[in-house]
């Protein structure tokens, strides 16, 4: 969980201007009054990134469609069951 976070972090950072972030926000499904409320709440990452609006656009099967595969999935995956 958080590692989830950290990667939302990431991306967040990485989206650089609040523009960026309203656009896209807007492109996973946020409506434009509450991407725009979330991109200008300023230079507070930590918190931005753990309000629900950003839980919601960023989750986890997103991040899996963006190659970031959960370790827990990946151990499972690969775990020899005794």
């Amino acid at each position: 969980m958080r590692i989830r976070y950290r990667l939302r972090m990431c991306i967040w950072k990485h989206w650089k201007t609040p523009q960026n972030r309203i656009k896209n926000l807007m492109k996973l499904g946020v409506g434009k009054d509450t991407a725009w409320i979330t991109a200008y709440t300023g230079n507070r990452i930590a918190y931005v990134c753990q309000r629900r609006v950003l839980n919601f656009a960023i989750n986890k099967e997103r991040l899996t469609r963006f190659g970031l595969v959960s370790m827990l999935d990946y151990y499972a995956e690969r775990c020899v069951t005794c």
